[in-house]
């Protein structure tokens, strides 16, 4: 016996309430078994939905049928057989396969079609009208309400981002094809965003309204194609109030990305905005106000609007991470406000979308932890999925530089600059690693593309200054530095802190000093006293090393220290050992004064946390420590496999540490190499020792025997100190003289 003839026998022997309790089982059963596949094959909604319609049509069937089966064997002489004949089980049964087969035939159909590209199923990227990873560039919403309108663009833009089909440009980008077009960068309205797409080369446009119905909104977006103005697809959505705008804009993206080609199960796997952003509307709109301050350059409003929208919201974690970025950039803030920032972003990382929980968790672990291996594999995991991502690639490349793979930097940023070649920060880390490699030619060819994708941009200066003071060309730095003040204002931030260090490096410690009390002021007027007593130490580094008078060095310190209270700063702001600019230990140690430099150590290691000591700082200080305390081999132990990116920082100890230790030989071969080393950021340290490890150089190599070395460092000193200040003069003079007398005994 057939085990569907079973099943109806059995059927025939039930009553109608066990007929409708088995129906009601095994309906549940079929609703979890479809609901599985369509969250595990991502399978289409309407597949779930169309499960329960049919189930509930074959409910009322079911039950008729069941009642005239019942009647055919109690009273069949009251069962007209033209019922008999219809309702019968094996018609139910049969028409119930039959309609679950179809509803999976059309779902495969469907699928099918829409993979294809074949009629109202397909996707724009199935059918060839748009191509996989296209750029879309996001015009502004158009609303009554401005604020609401760039909240809502921000929402968007937001959403897209996580598309894995189509591109957004980034904010560089479109400002910087703004900038061509003559146009204002403070808003895209749909025309213009076509016109400026058209003009890139970008394929298509998303532009969107929000209309008032009633107390709620109408909510519409379109895909238009740039070149033709063609709708390539539309969607709409409507929200009750204010209340439910963030989930209407949630769908309304999400249905544009389905219809554009993304996959079903991309989608669902994406939290949804009211999760990844806030839920309250105030805190987004105050948000998006400060993100378009951000891009605009007006930083410290953007801080500003950043807090405000943290006061709505306190676990906002898409305004953390933007007041981290802001504070973060140079001239902005103390490392302690950054830090506090990350840490409450990657406390709330699970409210971020995929690409920006990637960048926080990076950042976290580099920033705070200093945990390089953890935030190399956070990068890593964010180009996994997404591998065209520019800030996953750029800051990829930053780790590759801390381990010093400039090779492997140089392939990123290529990739980046592949991705997008307005990006002007690729130009600028690629002219980095090109200089650290020692390719000064190609570095200055990164900086020809750089002036003719991006002609007129302030970053030509910046990275102009570096490849030049790279190669030697110390006037040529100045000049371009000059310029700033007038063609490419760079801030006068930078402007001073570029004079000073090369007044300093050329032995014009007076300008230097000059433009270091301004810079001190400045950084006074904007609350920076951790970055003002780090310049103010640069007198006493310069008073130590190119003049020779530690005296006057510990008279400096002292006087900074009375200005600059370090019990004013917070703890990871106090510069004890930073890298970043003269640190109070090493001043000490050059000053001659081993005791408090050592105490200066100790009180670092007790209150700064444990998990921010970067262990290769901690470790260079100690070698300048131990050098000031009459032990030189200890300190070359301490140096031995503690590096990083800052391939000066290595040198200058070795060299003071060879120099001390004897014999001459390695002194002379560290020394000259602090001269000639092709780093990128020379010049924060050239200012200090570039002189006299010449002058050292000549005299290590004279003492030697090397007079053709000794040469070349005496008359390397006799060029860059030539219009040092007076009192240096005696030094460059007795230069001159031995230079002379050695080519006259090699003739």
């Amino acid at each position: 016996m057939a085990p569907h003839t079973r099943l109806i026998q059995e059927i025939h022997k039930r009553s109608l309430w066990q007929v409708l309790g088995l129906y009601v089982a095994g309906s549940w059963i079929v609703i979890q078994v479809v609901a599985t596949f369509v969250e595990q094959l991502f399978l289409p909604v309407w597949v779930f939905q169309g499960t329960l319609v049919l189930l509930a049509i074959g409910l009322p069937i079911l039950l008729t049928t069941a009642f005239y089966q019942k009647g055919l064997r109690t009273r069949p002489e009251a069962v007209r057989s033209g019922w008999r004949s219809l309702f019968t089980w094996r018609r139910a049964l049969a028409g119930g396969v039959l309609a679950f087969a179809l509803l999976g035939v059309g779902t495969a159909a469907w699928l099918s079609a829409r993979t294809l590209g074949i009629g109202p199923a397909a996707t724009l990227v199935s059918k060839g009208a748009l191509e996989d990873q296209a750029v879309v560039v996001l015009a502004d919403f158009h609303a009554a309400d401005s604020t609401l309108a760039r909240a809502a663009t921000e929402a968007f833009r937001v959403d897209l981002s996580q598309s894995r089909v189509v591109r957004l440009p980034a904010d560089q980008s479109i400002t910087a094809a703004l900038r061509r077009m003559q146009r204002p960068s403070g808003g895209l309205d749909a025309e213009t965003a076509r016109e400026l797409a058209v003009r890139e080369g970008w394929p298509a446009v998303a532009s969107g309204e929000i209309n008032p119905l009633g107390e709620g909104f109408v909510l519409t977006a379109q895909l238009q194609a740039a070149e033709t103005g063609e709708i390539l697809a539309s969607r709409r959505v409507d929200a009750r109030d204010d209340g439910e705008l963030m989930e209407a804009l949630n769908r309304l993206s999400r249905g544009l990305r389905e219809r554009i080609g993304e996959s079903l199960g991309g989608l669902r796997s994406d939290p949804p905005l009211e999760q990844v952003t806030t839920g309250s509307l105030a805190a987004f709109q105050t948000y998006s106000q400060a993100r378009a301050a951000d891009l605009a350059g007006e930083h410290e409003r953007a801080i500003v609007l950043a807090r405000e929208a943290l006061e709505i919201d306190p676990e906002f974690a898409m305004a953390w991470r933007l007041l981290a970025t802001v504070l973060g950039r140079p001239g902005s803030r103390a490392d302690s406000e950054v830090i506090e920032a990350l840490v409450r972003a990657f406390d709330l990382r699970e409210r971020l979308t995929d690409r920006e929980r990637y960048l926080v968790e990076g950042d976290y672990y580099r920033e705070v932890l200093e945990d390089r291996v953890r935030a190399t594999a956070a990068y890593e995991n964010l180009l996994a999925r997404y591998p065209r991502d520019l800030g996953g690639l750029i800051n990829l490349s930053l780790e590759r530089d801390h381990a010093r793979d400039w090779e492997g930097g140089v392939e990123l940023v290529e990739r980046a600059l592949a991705v997008d070649s307005t990006i002007y920060q690729s130009y600028g880390m690629l002219t980095i690693f090109r200089v650290n490699l020692g390719q000064l030619d190609s570095a200055w060819e990164t900086i020809e593309r750089l002036r003719r994708n991006l002609p007129g941009h302030p970053a030509i200066v910046g990275v102009s200054t570096t490849a030049a003071v790279a190669g030697g060309d110390l006037e040529f730095a100045l000049a371009l530095v000059e310029d700033t003040a007038t063609a490419y204002p760079m801030g006068p931030v930078w402007t001073a802190e570029r004079r000073m260090r090369l007044g300093g490096a050329m032995g014009r410690l007076e300008d230097a000093g000059r433009h270091r009390r301004d810079l001190q002021d400045l950084f006074e007027q904007q609350g920076r006293m951790a970055d003002a007593f780090r310049t103010a130490l640069g007198e006493a580094m310069q008073e130590a090393i190119v003049r020779r008078n530690p005296a006057a060095a510990l008279r400096v310190i002292d006087e900074s220290l009375d200005r600059y209270p370090l019990e004013e700063m917070a703890p990871a702001d106090r510069p004890y050992i930073m890298a970043g600019g003269p640190p109070l230990v090493v001043a000490l140690s050059l000053a001659g004064d081993a005791g408090r430099a050592r105490e200066m150590l100790e009180r670092y290691q007790r209150e700064v946390p444990r998990e921010e000591i970067e262990e290769v700082d901690m470790s260079r200080a100690l070698a300048h420590v131990l050098i000031s305390e009459g032990r030189p081999d200890a300190a070359l132990e301490e140096l031995r496999g503690a590096t990083n990116n800052c391939v000066y920082c290595d040198l200058v100890a070795f060299a003071r540490a060879y120099d001390a230790a004897g014999p001459p030989d390695s002194a002379a071969v560290a020394w000259a190499r602090l001269t000639e080393v092709p780093w990128f950021g020379k010049l924060t340290w050239d200012q200090f020792w570039l002189g006299p490890a010449l002058e050292r150089a000549a005299e290590l190599y004279d003492e030697l025997g090397d007079l053709e070395n000794a040469a070349k460092y005496y008359a390397r000193l006799v060029e860059v100190w030539a219009e040092a200040d007076a009192d240096l003069q005696p030094r460059v003079r007795v230069a001159q003289t031995r230079l002379e007398q050695i080519l006259e005994e090699e003739r």
